[in-house]
């Protein structure tokens, strides 16, 4: 069992007869020599123990590694940033990298920024074509049928951009509103 430090440990009662079983191990993250490891996966895991007045020199540490090992495959300031953010929750993205140095991030690089533009992107994609979608109806049975009604209107507005589909193409053998909206 890890935890980042002896104080978190909670004694859970039905657990007591298991906890001086020789098989099971707890482990104090603040005990561990981390930062004095070669591995600097393991200052990252310190970063996530330490005050946030001993940041800066793990910070360092790991940009230094980066610097001396560009090519070791793994993205050292992505993680590092990504860490800093959940580390310091109440600080913007631009201040921890002000603070500790870190402006050669391209924020649009990163796989957070990427996943997460593109589900926004995905999301606005669709809401534009609904509106899209919404509005060509609203003109096209403007056109051919006169003034909407705003109960038409509004259930143009609300309806999703498949049953809007279905309703443009109605439009094409229509006689009157009924027939595009009938069910």
């Amino acid at each position: 069992m890890f935890y980042p430090y002896a104080q978190i440990e909670r004694i859970i009662k039905a657990a007591q007869p298991f906890r001086d079983l020789p098989s099971l191990r707890r482990v104090y993250l603040n005990e561990l020599p981390l930062l004095e490891s070669a591995n600097p996966k393991l200052w990252l895991i310190a970063l996530l123990i330490v005050d946030e007045s001993q940041l800066a020199p793990i910070v360092e540490k790991i940009k230094a590694h980066r610097a001396n090992n560009p090519s070791d495959g793994i993205d050292w300031m992505e993680l590092l940033e990504t860490l800093l953010i959940y580390k310091l929750p109440t600080i913007t993205r631009e201040e921890i990298q002000t603070m500790f140095g870190l402006r050669d991030i391209d924020l649009k690089q990163t796989r957070f920024y990427q996943d997460t533009f593109n589900e926004g992107e995905l999301e606005g994609v669709k809401k534009g074509r609904v509106e899209g979608e919404a509005c060509l109806l609203f003109r096209i049975l403007e056109r051919r049928f006169g003034p909407l009604s705003t109960e038409t209107k509004l259930r143009i507005a609300t309806t999703d951009a498949d049953t809007l589909l279905v309703y443009g193409e109605r439009v094409l053998d229509a006689k009157n509103l009924d027939d595009i909206f009938a069910d």
